[in-house]
């Protein structure tokens, strides 16, 4: 057997570095100390941790650290979904990695800097993070799939090189200028809904765009009266598939 996943108790947790057999661990929802039925607290603190893990999947944790990470040299998918990690310097010796979840550490994480240095990443998902400067992100150039939704995200310049992308989700940010998509030419994927975007020809440019989410945005209006529609109502996908067809 090479996949574990506990529920069990903390303490229990240390001998996890004898497992060297262990590739992949989930800690899901991970809760430990029962009384009378009820959960007592999430986990806080990471043991050892055997050095064979491939992957590692942790859910609903306060971790007041994750330097045991530091000597995973073998990890390659890393989720910390909802851990209220502050501190991610321990990844930047991750170099295997090619996935990492960190959504929903919103307003803990305070310098996304380490990620410059995650180069063979494939998969990022940054939902809900107070990102704001995604700068770190531009030397990701083999991202193929970046969820980056409800990041404080104003400038995606950032991701001019990331031409490799297939799947880019910004929704719920203060973005207003997207020209930088126009060399994505491989994207299929892409989510907008809920910025401040009122200038959608660049996406004209996205030959292979199958699924365009704009929702939520100024340029509905836009849309509507190009179209010579008198309504509030944000146009279906249709409609703005018209439109962009149109310019």
């Amino acid at each position: 057997m090479s996949h574990l996943g506990l529920t069990g108790n903390e303490p229990e947790l240390a001998d996890l570095q004898h497992f060297d057999w262990l590739e992949h661990l989930k800690l899901g929802s991970f809760y430990y100390g029962f009384s009378n039925g009820e959960h007592l607290a999430p986990l806080t603190h990471l043991p050892v941790l055997p050095d064979s893990l491939v992957a590692l999947e942790i859910d609903g944790a306060r971790l007041s650290s994750i330097q045991p990470l530091a000597t995973l040299k073998n990890l390659q998918l890393l989720k910390l979904y909802l851990c209220q990690v502050k501190d991610i310097s321990p990844l930047v010796s991750l170099a295997s990695l090619v996935n990492l979840d960190l959504s929903y550490n919103y307003q803990h994480i305070q310098d996304f800097s380490p990620l410059a240095n995650l180069k063979n990443l494939l998969q990022l998902n940054l939902n809900f993070n107070e990102v704001g400067d995604a700068s770190v992100l531009a030397n990701l150039t083999k991202l193929l799939i970046l969820k980056a939704n409800k990041c404080n995200i104003t400038d995606i310049s950032f991701l001019e090189n990331l031409t490799q992308l297939t799947d880019l989700q910004l929704s719920r940010n203060n973005i207003t200028d997207i020209s930088p998509l126009q060399n994505l030419d491989k994207i299929t994927d892409l989510d907008l809904s809920g910025n401040q975007i009122n200038e959608v020809s660049v996406l004209k440019k996205l030959k292979y765009l199958k699924d365009l989410e704009l929702k939520d945005n100024p340029v509905g209006a836009v849309i509507n009266q190009a179209l010579g529609k008198e309504t509030k109502r944000f146009p279906n996908k249709k409609e703005v598939k018209m439109y962009l067809q149109s310019l």
